[in-house]
């Protein structure tokens, strides 16, 4: 779903303004036992790669459940998080709700938790 990418893609760069554009108002995130929202997970991904921590998500296998104004995505991110430790593998189990907004998607949900062990 290209507004998946849009919204994978702004927070790789650190860029709120592009996260603000692929979210609705009222986005709230569940991600790592936090809950986010509005801009605070983009926020927190930006303070935790000026640390130094590189995020690598790819997402498989996407199931896209879609009506008139509303899509729900279920997917595996299988990824690495890497930094001055090392490189840790990692799968992590995410859902992401879209609403239907002015002709284009925007991202009103994010849930992502981690599968133990990563595989």
């Amino acid at each position: 779903m290209a507004a998946l990418d849009q919204w994978y893609a702004a927070i790789r760069a650190d860029d709120l303004d592009g996260f603000a554009k692929v979210t609705t108002s009222d986005f709230i995130a569940y991600d790592a036992g936090g809950v986010y929202p509005g801009l605070e997970l983009a926020r927190a991904i930006k303070a935790a790669h000026d640390s130094g921590k590189v995020f690598v998500w790819s997402v498989a296998a996407p199931k896209v459940q879609l009506d008139c104004r509303s899509a729900l995505v279920t997917y595996v991110n299988k990824g690495q998080v890497k930094s001055a430790d090392g490189v840790v593998d990692v799968v992590w189990l995410e859902s992401a709700a879209f609403r239907r907004e002015a002709g284009r998607w925007k991202l009103s949900f994010f849930h992502s938790s981690r599968a133990h062990p990563a595989r």
